[in-house]
């Protein structure tokens, strides 16, 4: 660290990495903890909450909590591997008949013949009853994906500090779609799923729903907290 000012009430520090400056800010709130904050050349901003026992540690410890990542390997990993999903799915809705089964696209969604017979919302009944919940929810799909995709973006091509922001709307989106979708199932009992055995309905039906509603929550919660603590910092910094 090339250079660190410190004063009594706060701490400043400021450091250079690949000569691209940074400045740290602590602040010290009524009980005893403090509040850092990166604030990066390229407008990018960490926060952590650290004790104040943790103030003692050397330059070269302090510099490593400043330079904590931001990028979230399991997020990064769960968009990459949802959006051409989501794609994939959205395709088929949007794409009806021709991506059913005797379509002249059919063969890129293979799968769905399988599945139009677990759920009736994809299966050819509702298509011709022309039922729009499929198709709306496929735009939906390509709105979540939109989100996610400059989400990864702007944390590894173009960092920036409101990533956070795209991909907590594009979870919060994701959310509340899988639990219209789920909900409007248990409010019309079972219409379109009841029909499959407990075994099929758990493997293709529930266990989906359940694991992108679980990985949703814990986005939302991971880069919600991230946005809480920048909104937080940011006030502290304009009453300084």
């Amino acid at each position: 660290m090339d250079a660190i000012l410190a004063r009594h009430v706060g701490i400043r520090c400021r450091f250079f990495q690949r000569d691209l400056p940074a400045r740290v800010f602590l602040y010290k709130d009524s009980t005893g903890d403090v509040s850092l904050t990166l604030w990066h050349a390229v407008s990018h901003i960490e926060c952590f909450e650290v004790r104040k026992d943790d103030l003692q540690l050397p330059s070269k410890s302090l510099k490593a909590v400043c330079m904590a990542p931001k990028n979230y390997i399991w997020i990064t990993i769960w968009f990459a591997l949802t959006a051409p999903l989501m794609l994939w799915d959205a395709g088929y809705c949007l794409m009806r008949p021709r991506s059913m089964v005797g379509g002249d696209l059919h063969w890129i969604w293979k799968p769905y013949e399988l599945y139009e017979k677990v759920d009736y919302v994809y299966g050819v009944q509702a298509y011709e009853n022309g039922e729009g919940f499929a198709g709306a929810a496929a735009v939906l799909n390509v709105l979540e994906i939109t989100m996610n995709l400059i989400y990864l973006y702007l944390v590894h091509v173009k960092v920036s500090d409101v990533a956070p922001l795209f991909g907590y709307t594009g979870a919060v989106m994701t959310l509340a779609k899988t639990l219209l979708y789920t909900s409007q199932e248990y409010f019309c009992s079972g219409c379109s799923t009841g029909h499959n055995e407990p075994m099929v309905a758990f493997l293709f039906w529930i266990m989906p729903n359940l694991v992108w509603v679980i990985l949703c929550c814990l986005i939302i919660w991971r880069l919600g907290s991230d946005i809480t603590c920048h909104i937080r910092t940011s006030g502290q910094l304009k009453t300084q």
